[in-house]
């Protein structure tokens, strides 16, 4: 038991020996730089600086401690004589009564870190628990990253006050901005007017709220947007842009005023700052494609007119669609992607601060479709059996797309609307009828969608077909057990 006793004693000894607690680092103010800003390697502005050490371990006269800095910190005053201070540099020590001597200053190179170096003087030692400030008066220009201490026995070399935290962030990051998907589209689109938007039901404005806390704030540091970057908006449609006339961009909350005047009346302002794309630069998300699915807006103007926020700029920008005034010009039943991203001067990788849902646009009806029927063969004939549960006859529209790819419709059943609380079959004449095929010549497969005046809740679709020459009945699936 004694032996283990003296063991536990010299274990202990040794574990204090060893565990020497190193100089502690502090600056009460770093230097705001984004991440981005960071990423760019931009500098901050020459100013002041402090740093503050406190020694957690004895230094003797002779000692040498060296402050090592991030690569592109720049210090363009003099360090020398810090004893008694220069009109650029000081050291700061209280009612210490220790000194640092040959203070020296390098700005160090493109791949050597720049420091700052000194030697405890002759006189008293710096005692352990010891704190003084270096002070940078001015033009003192800072890179992101951290400031590191280490010393050394001025006789021996001998590393002192290696263990425990001999660093401080010169410089804080945050990010340049941030952007969500504050509001989506969920727009009902006209059922027989297609190029209108029913006023009043659903939203056909997409929010994006934007913020960029740093931007704007005196002392930080961010990255800037320049020849070489791109300050863009994407949007997204899953099944193509359709026939509309453009999408714009704006800072005005009011769709119908983004769409037209210049003055923005909700929120207030002097004027609304507004990017459209036409539909001749609408492009194809597929590379080498020719679809006309995505629009991309250069929102510059719109990030320069960012009003000013409690830190920061901050805003909201608003994305709408315009048909065109032809009655084909429709306006597309899809959902959209909007994606918020950004290219900084000398960073080749853009950063994309949101990207996602942005709602969908939807027809003012229930939508069913049956993805297929054979209509006007010999020997087939197709029935789908409607049920409206509502307490009013529903109206019915049907279009469809063929074999080949030919459009039928949009037709509404005006003599044959689905009736209330019933169940109403439209049968193949309705649809040859409303298609203008002919029994027996035309031989189509149909996809047909039906367009409903009635909450979906209240709607069920049964569509099957018989066949007189086996005397068979076919069930035929619909999409309206997907959702």
């Amino acid at each position: 038991m004694k032996k283990v006793f003296n063991a536990s004693l010299i274990a202990a000894s040794l574990g204090l020996a060893f565990a020497a607690n190193a100089a502690d680092l502090t600056i009460a103010s770093p230097t705001v730089i984004t991440t981005e800003a960071a990423a760019a390697g931009v500098a901050a502005a020459a100013g002041a600086q402090t740093i503050r050490v406190i020694t957690r371990s004895e230094l003797v006269p002779g000692d040498k401690i060296t402050l090592t800095f991030p690569i592109g910190t720049t210090f363009t005053g003099a360090a020398s004589g810090a004893v008694n201070g220069t009109a650029d540099f000081e050291i700061a020590y209280g009612n210490g009564t220790f000194r640092f001597a040959n203070v020296t200053w390098s700005n160090g190179t493109a791949t050597v870190a720049p420091t700052l170096k000194m030697d405890v003087e002759l006189g008293n030692p710096v005692i352990a628990n010891s704190a003084y400030d270096i002070i940078f008066k001015g033009l003192f220009t800072p890179k992101a990253g951290n400031v590191t201490y280490t010393a050394v026995d001025g006789i021996s070399t001998v590393a002192k006050d290696t263990v425990g935290n001999n660093l401080a962030p010169l410089t804080k990051t945050s990010a340049q901005e941030t952007a969500t998907i504050e509001k989506k589209f969920d727009g009902f689109i006209n059922r027989t007017s297609r190029n209108a938007f029913v006023v009043g039901k659903g939203n056909t404005v997409a929010e994006l709220k934007i913020s960029q806390p740093s931007n704007g704030v005196a002392g930080n540091v961010v990255a800037t947007v320049g020849a070489a970057g791109s300050d863009l908006v994407v949007l997204k449609a899953a099944s193509g842009l359709g026939k509309l006339a453009s999408v714009s961009i704006s800072t005005c909350a009011d769709p119908a005023i983004a769409n037209g005047a210049n003055a923005c009346l909700s929120p207030a302002a002097p004027a609304t700052v507004k990017v459209d794309v036409a539909a001749a630069n609408f492009s194809c998300s597929t590379v080498g494609g020719t679809c006309k699915d995505t629009a991309t807006f250069d929102v510059a103007a719109l990030t320069a007119a960012l009003p000013a926020a409690t830190t920061g700029k901050a805003g909201t920008w608003y994305v709408s669609a315009t048909a065109g005034a032809a009655a084909g010009d429709t306006l597309p039943v899809t959902a959209f992607e909007l994606t918020r991203k950004v290219t900084y001067n000398g960073v080749a990788t853009a950063y994309t601060y949101a990207s996602g849902d942005a709602g969908k646009f939807q027809l003012d009806a229930t939508v069913v479709n049956v993805p297929y029927l054979p209509v006007g063969y010999a020997h087939l004939a197709p029935v789908v059996e409607v049920s409206n549960l509502g307490t009013a006859d529903a109206e019915v529209m049907v279009e469809a797309v063929g074999k080949t790819g030919v459009k039928y419709g949009p037709v509404t059943m005006t003599a044959k609307p689905a009736k209330k609380g019933g169940v109403t079959s439209y049968f193949e004449n309705d649809l040859l009828t409303a298609f203008g095929l002919t029994k027996g010549v035309s031989n189509e497969k149909l996809s047909v969608t039906f367009i409903i005046n009635a909450d979906a809740s209240n709607i069920s679709l049964a569509p099957y077909y018989t066949n007189s020459t086996v005397g068979s009945v076919i069930n035929v699936v619909n999409d309206q057990y997907k959702k």
